[in-house]
């Protein structure tokens, strides 16, 4: 054999050991990868930056509802702390924050007897109740002054205007959550 013949053969094995043998990635296949973390990346972030609003705007309706019905309980036990007689029991809705109260309605004369719970800015609450009032009667439980067009509480946050709607019937019992 000629070494001209040598010299091509021993190209052909280098060549196809270089070709079996390569170490590294190309560009594209480094630029594939990176965009696919980074959409999924986007997808992740984009679910978890509502999950805090929406924890807790929940939280929030749940420490409302349980006031509301502690707030009825103590009205159908006759449970009024310091009042000469049983009262009826309520809650006034004033944005930022809700009173809980005794009497017939809420009088600011009164501080005394009123426990102010303060919502987590940027959280509302809002009522369409006739004068952001719901007053429990004292015995019964029953929604004073009830209407079927004025039987919700809204707690809403004004950042993501996502919202919080909470439904009573005249009973004074929450028939939705929504």
């Amino acid at each position: 054999m000629s070494s001209l013949t040598l010299l091509y053969a021993s190209f052909l094995k280098l060549s196809r050991l270089k070709l079996t043998s390569r170490y590294g990635l190309t560009l594209i296949e480094v630029l594939l990868t990176m965009s696919i973390f980074a959409i999924l990346l986007g997808f992740i972030s984009l679910g978890l930056s509502n999950m805090i609003p929406r924890a807790s705007l929940h939280a929030t309706g749940a420490t409302l509802i349980a006031d509301l019905r502690q707030q009825q309980q103590k009205a159908m036990a006759g449970e009024a702390q310091g009042a000469a007689a049983v009262v009826p029991l309520g809650v006034r809705f004033e944005g930022g924050s809700y009173v809980l109260f005794q009497g017939e309605s809420y009088l600011s004369s009164l501080p005394a007897s009123h426990f102010r719970v303060t919502v987590q800015e940027p959280l509302v609450v809002e009522s369409v109740f006739p004068n952001n009032e719901v007053v429990f009667a004292s015995g019964t439980g029953d929604i004073q002054n009830y209407s079927t067009s004025n039987d919700q509480v809204i707690v809403r946050n004004t950042e993501t205007n996502v919202q919080q709607t909470i439904t009573f019937n005249r009973y004074g019992i929450i028939t939705n959550v929504e």
